[in-house]
């Protein structure tokens, strides 16, 4: 457990500080995903793929310092792949319980590179589409349940995607909106998106 914090601790340092220097401006156009005829996403060939979709549709006055991945595929500028074959780290930095690993063979993360607590987006791809919206519930509670260090969320929101994804978000609502903006952002750009929860952390 002691080697898992380190690796998390080293992981958000390491954001932090490439990120205070990193342009965060540029978007990302390759979305490796397939445009219905009103240029809404359809189906995603993967989380990253979902998730590039989402962050390119970001304005660069909405954009916020962020970045993603896990330590083997960082991203400074956007979203990145995040491994799904250590369950500590998907349940460390992204809230995906321990238990559910194994059901998952995707994901992908957004996280605001000055303070996680203001917005993190971890996405996740199940290998069965119907234990996507049946494990929804038991990731919601992981996040309301966590001990939280360098900051407060207000907001926890689970999502859903087509091809059995699931997107679970915590983060600062009140006065910045960045939770309640990717929602929306989601939802204008992922076809048959849905929300399943959004709830206040108290």
């Amino acid at each position: 457990m002691k080697i898992v914090l380190k690796r998390i601790l080293s992981l958000i340092i390491a954001v932090a500080a490439v990120a205070s220097i990193a342009s965060c401006g540029k978007k990302n156009e390759t979305t490796g995903t397939n445009p219905d005829a009103n240029g809404d996403v359809s189906g995603a060939e993967s989380a990253l793929a979902l998730l590039n979709t989402v962050w390119s549709s970001y304005s660069d006055s909405e954009r916020f310092p962020a970045s993603g991945g896990d330590e083997a595929n960082l991203n400074f500028e956007g979203p990145g792949k995040f491994a799904t074959d250590s369950a500590e780290m998907l349940d460390g930095v992204l809230g995906l319980p321990t238990s559910l690993a194994g059901k998952v063979d995707d994901a992908a993360s957004l996280i605001h590179a000055m303070n996680a607590n203001t917005f993190t987006c971890g996405v996740f791809r199940f290998k069965n589409a119907s234990d996507a919206s049946a494990s929804a519930g038991e990731i919601k509670e992981n996040i309301l349940s966590r001990r939280w260090m360098c900051g407060f969320p207000d907001t926890v929101l689970i999502m859903s995607a087509p091809g059995g994804y699931i997107i679970a978000v915590w983060g600062i609502n009140e006065g910045t909106d960045t939770v309640s903006l990717f929602k929306q952002k989601v939802l204008s750009s992922v076809s048959g998106s849905a929300v399943i929860a959004e709830e206040p952390i108290v």
